[in-house]
């Protein structure tokens, strides 16, 4: 969870208006985990989960920037995206 924790206190720098976490569920006892760990570290950012039954995650992402974008059309919306960087070239495979 480093990467995300890094991108999130970057995201605090900003010191935007509204600030939330967005997460995409393609495993129900994974995002359980997530929300249990979110809790227990007493994170003080909202945490935004959004179902994707069919493991995509790029859609259900631009589908909710979209919405906050009809919403508040004169808003700036920022999305931060961590990356997991791995060790060894055989952990990409």
């Amino acid at each position: 969870h480093r990467p995300t924790l890094r991108a999130l206190a970057y995201a605090k720098l900003i010191r935007a208006d509204h600030l939330e976490a967005l997460s995409i569920s393609v495993d129900p006892d994974e995002t359980k985990a997530l929300r249990e760990d979110w809790e227990r570290r007493g994170i003080n950012v909202p945490l935004k989960i959004l179902d994707s039954p069919y493991r995509e995650v790029t859609r259900p992402v631009i589908e909710y920037v979209k919405g906050l974008r009809r919403q508040s059309p004169r808003d700036v919306i920022s999305v931060y995206i961590p990356e997991y960087v791995v060790g060894h070239w055989y952990e990409h495979l």
